[in-house]
């Protein structure tokens, strides 16, 4: 692709290709015209660069805040003046009031009632009791309410882009900002506004005079009958005008009041559901309505474009504006129309030929060809000289002529250096074959490295992926044989502890079976040596039944057989055991110890010296 290119430009200029094309301007050497465009554009300059850009602060994306306003009245520290001195309360004699009425006053809520302290505050000055049912009205102004101070707290926050970047400086409150009372003039009332806490204090009096109201007794005229602010009551705008700062935040407020004219302030309060009883209260007085006028910016390349844009769109309407007094307005605007606009010949007569046009174009030509021969830097200086030769003679005189003519190259030497040339440019045909080669060449080379490089960069990645892997992985395993090693130790303290205490339970039990084998031994033992006596206890009653049954049978004599012999002594023995059974009690052993008699027969074989006793008992059991 690249050698195609380099194809398709061989043989041609690049500048000729690159050419940058741009209008002509023509210059009007006119003072007028030049003093009214400078005019325009340096009031142009003047408005957008240094009124909207900087002082305005185009370059700022502006939003308008959204306010939160809190309100308060207070009585004065000092006390209220008293209803002696005051001329609208009845108590007053020297009538410098055309209404009086009795004057009450309440705690500071009861003033601003029924106002709950929000952008919207009524300071009371005249008071309508109205008794339904029974028809008592009973009016009275409120003692001395220009004395209450009123305290206004705001906060103001640009919502879009605090929530966007974050930045307190989007959100602003009363203590973070410097505030100032204006007046109708526009000029600052110095120590008009007092700064408590987070509220600023201003005094009601001062706030009516910010507003042109000098006292409450000015006439209000409504129906054509004389009530005074005092009486009919009044609307007061509080602005809260913020200017935005360099930075873009607020950092100063200006507070500005005006009266509405033609309004007058009036609230009703009612009290119980019973008509008979409920009590009515028109209550008429100051009522100050509190609206916040602010806007927070943020620098933004969009805004500051749209500014420079339209400056210089209307840079471009002063020149179009210049332009068309210049054609249509001036003095010598038929002038400036020539010079402006320039006519070419009749193509529909060089088509057919007409002498006089064919003849302009010609020179036109010969005139381009003159002067692309005095600028021209690629040509021969012989050549360049050939072209203008026609032109010089014009403009000097016959002697250098003369003198031109000596030093002219002859038309040999023009011959000869053309042939030099255009070997020259044979050669460098060659040269440029041989470099278009090398170049092909080169970038077949180039290609092969990026494609080298290309797959070098894939696999250095590869490598790097496969590394973060591996640590990665690493750090996993390292971390699961801290949390194994971790467990392991945790299981071989459990183990410990569970070990250690089965191996005390275990010592406990194997001391309890100690202490119960122990226990068993001695039964054992205790049971062992009973069965002793019982056995002894037997063999002595076996021994006096023996005794017995022999000494019967030697008295009664032998029936059959030797009277020692075994079958004499156990019939001797099955006739006493016969004559002689007696009850288990006979024998003084318990029956639950008793033995059986195959037990017993045991026993007795086992004893030494009775032969043929155990024949005898098996016999007498037999029986």
């Amino acid at each position: 692709m690249l050698l195609k290119m380099l194809n398709l430009f061989r043989g041609h200029d690049l500048d000729d290709l690159l050419a940058y094309k741009t209008p002509k301007v023509v210059v009007v050497k006119d003072r007028l015209l030049g003093g009214l465009r400078m005019a325009g554009m340096i009031g142009v300059a003047v408005y957008f660069v240094v009124f909207r850009i900087i002082f305005e602060k185009g370059y700022y994306l502006r939003e308008e805040t959204h306010a939160i306003v809190e309100t308060s009245l207070r009585a004065p520290q000092l006390g209220l003046a008293p209803m002696d001195g005051l001329g609208y309360c009845r108590t007053n004699s020297t009538g410098e009031s055309q209404i009086a009425l009795p004057c009450t006053t309440g705690p500071d809520g009861w003033v601003t009632a029924p106002s709950t302290g929000s952008d919207t505050l009524f300071v009371a000055t005249r008071l309508k009791d109205v008794s339904n049912g029974r028809g008592d009205n009973t009016r009275s102004f409120v003692q001395d309410p220009e004395s209450y101070t009123f305290g206004i707290s705001f906060t103001l926050q640009a919502l879009k882009m605090y929530h966007e970047t974050g930045d307190a400086k989007f959100s602003r409150s009363t203590e973070e900002v410097q505030t100032a009372l204006m007046g109708l003039d526009g000029q600052e009332m110095t120590g008009a506004v007092q700064r408590i806490g987070r509220r600023d204090i201003i005094k009601v009096q001062t706030l009516l005079e910010a507003a042109g109201v000098d006292s409450l007794e000015g006439t209000f005229l409504n129906t054509g009958a004389y009530e005074s602010f005092r009486y009919a009551g009044c609307v007061l705008v509080l602005s809260v005008n913020c200017l935005m700062a360099g930075s873009g935040s607020v950092d100063r407020c200006e507070y500005s009041v005006w009266r509405m004219e033609g309004s007058e302030a009036k609230m009703v309060m009612a009290t119980g559901v019973d008509p008979s009883t409920s009590q009515v209260q028109e209550r008429h007085g100051i009522k100050i309505v509190v609206s916040t006028v602010s806007e927070m910016g943020i620098f933004s390349w969009y805004a500051l474009m749209f500014s420079w844009l339209a400056a210089a769109a209307t840079f471009g309407i002063i020149s179009k504006v210049v332009e068309f007094l210049m054609i249509y307005c001036m003095p010598h605007r038929a002038v400036y129309r020539l010079l402006k606009f320039e006519q070419t010949i009749d193509f529909s007569d060089f088509r057919d030929g007409n002498p006089e046009t064919v003849a302009a174009v010609k020179f036109l030509e010969d005139e381009g060809m003159r002067r692309r021969a005095k600028i021209s830097l690629h040509e021969p200086p012989a050549v360049v000289y050939a072209k203008t030769w026609k032109d010089c003679e014009e403009k000097i005189s016959a002697a250098d002529v003369a003198e031109a003519d000596a030093d002219r190259p002859s038309v040999q030497e023009l011959k000869d250096s053309v042939s030099g040339v255009l070997a020259r440019q044979q050669e460098l045909s060659v040269s440029m074959g041989s470099v278009d080669d090398t170049l092909l060449q080169m970038q077949q080379e180039a290609t092969i490295d990026r494609v080298a490089i290309a797959q070098s960069r894939i696999a250095w990645e590869r490598r790097c992926e496969e590394a973060e892997a591996y640590l990665q992985s690493s750090e996993q395993l390292k971390t699961e044989m801290e949390q194994l090693t971790s467990e392991s130790k945790r299981h071989v303290l459990e183990c410990e502890v569970s070990s250690k205490a089965e191996l005390s339970e275990l010592r406990e039990i194997c001391a309890q079976q100690s202490g119960q084998l122990q226990k068993l031994k001695m039964q054992h033992a205790e049971a062992s040596m009973n069965r002793q006596r019982e056995l002894q206890c037997v063999l002595l009653e076996l021994r006096k039944t023996q005794g017995m049954m022999l000494e019967d049978a030697s008295k009664r004599g032998t029936p059959t057989g030797h009277p020692g012999s075994p079958c004499s002594l156990s019939l001797v023995n099955s006739k006493a055991s016969a004559s002689m059974v007696q009850p288990a009690s006979l024998l003084k052993i318990p029956t639950q110890s008793r033995p059986e008699v195959p037990q017993r027969s045991r026993l007795l074989g086992l004893l030494p010296g009775l032969p043929g006793q155990t024949h005898s008992i098996q016999h007498f059991s037999s029986q």
